[in-house]
């Protein structure tokens, strides 16, 4: 069956019974998601005054609010948003092993080994220039 249906425009448009029942349903789940995140903003209203209200030592005063950044990533943990960040420098030491270089002599592996080694950081940050390669023993496999 069809259906026809006329816009204020005077256009028609016809309509099978599969493409009201689509409709209904679209119509349906965009509601029920609207309901949703309207529920989640207002959970998210309510806990970010609630913590500052907390926070607020005389409303009768024009007092500063404090808190740590421990307090801080609380309340966007709560609220599911990126808690702040801080930027690090980590030192270190690698110690490594390589087995199976062919070379005349034990110079010769030790400059291979030192000329060849890399290091790499696959993550947010920037890999100074200042490591080095230190050779603290040769052997024969």
């Amino acid at each position: 069956m069809e259906y026809i249906h006329q816009e204020p425009d005077g256009t028609t448009v016809k309509y099978t019974d599969e493409m009201i029942k689509d409709l209904i349903i679209s119509e349906k789940w965009a509601r029920e998601k609207h309901t949703v995140n309207l529920t989640k903003v207002n959970f998210i209203r309510s806990t970010v005054h609630d913590f500052f209200e907390e926070r607020y030592d005389d409303p009768s005063e024009q007092n500063d609010i404090v808190c740590t950044v421990d307090d801080v990533n609380a309340l966007l943990k709560e609220i599911d948003a990126d808690i702040l960040k801080s930027s690090y420098c980590v030192e270190g030491k690698i110690t490594f092993s390589i087995s199976g270089i062919v070379a005349d002599n034990e110079d010769e592996a030790s400059d291979l080994a030192y000329n060849n080694v890399r290091l790499e950081y696959d993550d947010e940050g920037e890999l100074g220039d200042d490591w080095s390669v230190e050779i603290i023993s040769i052997s024969r496999d």
